[in-house]
C-alpha cells in the first residue's frame, strides 16, 4: 500500500470565489493521467460527502458542528417559499447546485465559483466579513480538516490508484 500522503488546506471566500485548496500530491510520483484520475475520484468523493452531510445537517470538517436550527423567521419565510423546515441548505439548490471543483498542479481546489460564491461565503464565514448566517462548515476553512473517515477515504483513494501503477 502506498504511504499516506500530507493533505494541506488553504480557503479563500469572497463574492466570487470561496474554496478550500486541498494539496495532496505534493510528493506523489506518478504518471500525469493517474494524478487526474485521482484528482477527479477525490474530487467527486468530496462533493458526493458535503452534499450528503449537509442533506443530513451535519459536517465533514473536523473539529466543526452544524447549528441544525433555523430562527423562527427564516423557517417561516423558507416553508413559506416551499422549503423544508430544517437547516438543509436548500431553499432553492441553486448554492448546494454550484458545488465544483477544479483541479489544481498538486490536488483540487473545492467550493463556489461565481454567482453562488457570495453566498456559500455567508455560511461558511471564510472572508470574515459579517454575516447574517450562522457558520456552518461544509468545507474546510484555513489551516482546517476534514474528518477523520473522510481523510481516510481520500488516502485510500490516492493508494488504490498509485498501488495499482506498480
Amino acid at each position: 500500500m502506498a504511504k499516506r500522503v500530507d493533505i494541506n488546506i488553504s480557503s479563500v471566500g469572497g463574492e466570487s470565489r470561496t474554496t478550500s485548496t486541498l494539496d495532496f500530491l505534493d510528493d506523489v510520483i506518478a504518471k500525469r493521467s493517474v494524478k487526474t484520475q485521482i484528482k477527479r475520484d477525490v474530487g467527486n468523493f468530496l462533493i458526493d460527502t458535503i452534499l450528503e452531510s449537509v442533506a443530513e445537517q451535519k459536517t465533514p470538517v473536523s473539529g466543526e458542528k452544524y447549528k441544525a436550527s433555523l430562527s423562527r423567521e427564516y423557517k417561516k419565510r423558507k416553508q413559506a417559499e416551499g422549503g423544508s423546515s430544517v437547516a438543509d441548505m436548500e431553499l432553492f439548490g441553486d448554492m448546494l447546485d454550484s458545488l465544483k471543483f477544479k483541479n489544481t498542479s498538486t490536488g483540487i481546489e473545492i467550493g463556489w465559483f461565481g454567482k453562488q460564491a457570495n453566498k456559500a461565503d455567508g455560511h461558511l464565514h471564510f472572508s470574515g466579513r459579517d454575516s447574517f448566517a450562522p457558520r456552518r462548515r461544509f468545507i474546510p476553512g484555513e489551516g482546517q480538516k476534514f474528518k477523520r473517515d473522510v481523510e481516510s477515504e481520500i488516502q485510500r483513494i490516492i493508494a488504490e490508484h498509485i498501488d495499482a501503477k506498480d
